[in-house]
């Protein structure tokens, strides 16, 4: 950063507080063209984390009608390779003369330790279908009739979920002991992923699949075990070996061991990323 006299000042480890304008918050029109404005503010934390040969942004953003939103952006310099003149590239694009950037993909797995109005919550699981009456019919009679389907996760078995762009499938981490005053049902959050979800292109039995198994699934919910070491912390394990096997202490083991996730302290890992097919543009920067 630059301080008041001219130089620049580094600092190695930062996170960036900011108070941001987003918008209007809502209206409000009167008789004679009177307008009531009310300006959303956003709270903003910024944090920049290099990773190999990228370099990722986290922005987390509060805003004051109780929303959170997590925005990751990618930057960084492309890795690539020496190619020969016209030599074939089916698995990445020449970005720049005998230079090839590879096709990848950057998958992250966030950790949410809910503490929705206490300790103990549970998981809901919620599919967006169509009424299966008929247009004419008392149920449906227009015919554009849906609804939700809601399901409780309940054993920790059953803890790895896939998305649904079919449903619009969503999930919400609720607590069972509370209920909202108006609407009369169970207090919590709703995950919204539906941007982000990203399926990963590496066969199941693949070395990538094995090591970072958090990736094969849209959502994870488990139990969360502390013992005097702590809790269950990383996905793919606290040392990720080099290994072409799943390490025991992951995400994809834990689900493998029965036990009960309703109304239970929880831990859920969302998985989100994006598909990166390099372009021209992307070269170098």
């Amino acid at each position: 950063m630059q301080v008041s006299s001219g130089n620049t000042l580094t600092i190695a480890q930062v996170v960036v507080v900011k108070l941001c304008a987003v918008g209007d918050s809502w209206l409000a029109w009167f008789a004679r063209s009177r307008i009531t404005v009310t300006i959303q503010y956003q709270h903003s934390y910024f944090i920049a984390h290099p990773v190999y040969m990228a370099e990722y942004i986290w922005n987390y953003y509060f805003y004051q009608d109780g929303n959170i939103e997590l925005e990751i952006r990618l930057t960084g310099i492309l890795q690539v390779y020496c190619a020969d003149t016209d030599e074939p590239n089916p698995f990445g694009t020449t970005v720049a003369p005998k230079t090839n950037a590879h096709y990848h993909q950057h998958i992250f797995s966030i950790r949410v330790d809910p503490m929705i109005d206490g300790l103990n919550n549970s998981l809901v699981e919620s599919d967006v279908v169509s009424i299966p009456d008929g247009t004419g019919s008392i149920g449906n009679f227009a015919g554009n009739g849906f609804t939700l389907q809601d399901k409780v996760l309940k054993n920790q078995t059953e803890g790895a979920r896939d998305y649904s762009f079919d449903t619009e499938r969503r999930w919400k981490i609720i607590n069972p002991a509370r209920k909202h005053y108006s609407s009369g049902r169970n207090v919590g959050y709703v995950i919204g992923m539906k941007g982000a979800s990203t399926r990963l292109m590496a066969r199941e039995d693949g070395w990538a699949a094995k090591r970072a198994a958090f990736a094969k699934k849209a959502l994870w919910v488990i139990k969360d075990v502390e013992d005097p070491k702590g809790g269950r912390m990383w996905p793919s394990g606290k040392y990720l070996p080099q290994t072409r096997e799943e390490p025991q202490d992951s995400v994809g083991q834990w689900v493998k061991s029965p036990g009960n996730i309703e109304n239970e302290d929880l831990l859920v890992y969302i998985t989100v990323g994006t598909t990166h097919i390099p372009r021209p543009e992307d070269w170098p920067v």
